[in-house]
């Protein structure tokens, strides 16, 4: 604030993102020491580092319209450590198969019926969108199998859309609003200034499954 928001040396104008980024950082710790601080040492350093991962990803996501494949292949190889390392079950694994293969499937329906509707070659669910599935899947399995929750996995699937859709909506609804022209979910070059891709929001509805799921399940039976 003193600096104006420039760099004291170079004079250039600070990004936005920085003290978001930092802020997000803040929050994320105090979220991981609140809710997984009591389940021991190895699952809150886990959570610590996966979570921050996680968030670095959104950002990264919003800046470029693309997934930071290194934060990734760093996120996925932190949890087969996990796995191995008996913080969490190995048949996690088997549901990011499961939902990798419906990905899969999706992003060619949605990719021809674009084609059909719109007649143009472009995408509705992002490659980006398919190749973070898994990983997030096995995540979530892996962390309801660890947590002593009530939440079961047809109800986390249910919650996983509902969230997800929510928060695409709230984002499309804000994006059109400031760029006063109607946000677009196809993934063109031409169009990505308007696009609004998939990613965050599924690495938020994940987050927030995990550790909110007793209130999300008694919100359910209530």
């Amino acid at each position: 604030f003193l600096q104006k928001w420039r760099c004291r040396y170079c004079k250039r104008k600070i990004s936005r993102f920085y003290p978001i980024l930092e802020l997000g950082s803040a929050i994320i710790c105090w979220v991981v020491w609140r809710f997984f601080s009591k389940q021991g040492i190895g699952l809150t350093v886990f959570w610590m580092s996966t979570c921050r991962i996680l968030w670095l990803m959104i950002v990264y996501d919003v800046i470029r319209y693309e997934l930071h494949i290194p934060l990734l292949i760093l996120a996925t190889i932190i949890l087969l450590l996990a796995i191995e390392r008996g913080l969490f079950q190995w048949s996690a694994l088997r549901w990011g198969v499961i939902f990798l293969m419906l990905f899969v499937l999706l992003y060619y329906f949605w990719k021809q019926l674009v084609k059909i509707r719109y007649h143009v070659d472009e995408e509705w669910l992002g490659m980006w969108d398919v190749s973070i599935a898994p990983y997030l899947w096995t995540l979530l399995f892996a962390a309801l199998t660890s947590i002593d929750g009530n939440i079961d996995k047809t109800l986390a699937v249910l919650y996983f859309l509902i969230i997800t859709g929510v928060i695409w909506i709230v984002r499309f609804w804000l994006q059109s609003k400031q760029s006063k022209k109607r946000a677009s979910r196809l993934l063109n070059q031409k169009v990505v200034n308007n696009s609004l891709p998939l990613l965050p929001s599924m690495i938020i509805a994940v987050l927030i499954i995990i550790i909110f799921q007793n209130s999300l399940f008694w919100t359910i039976s209530f």
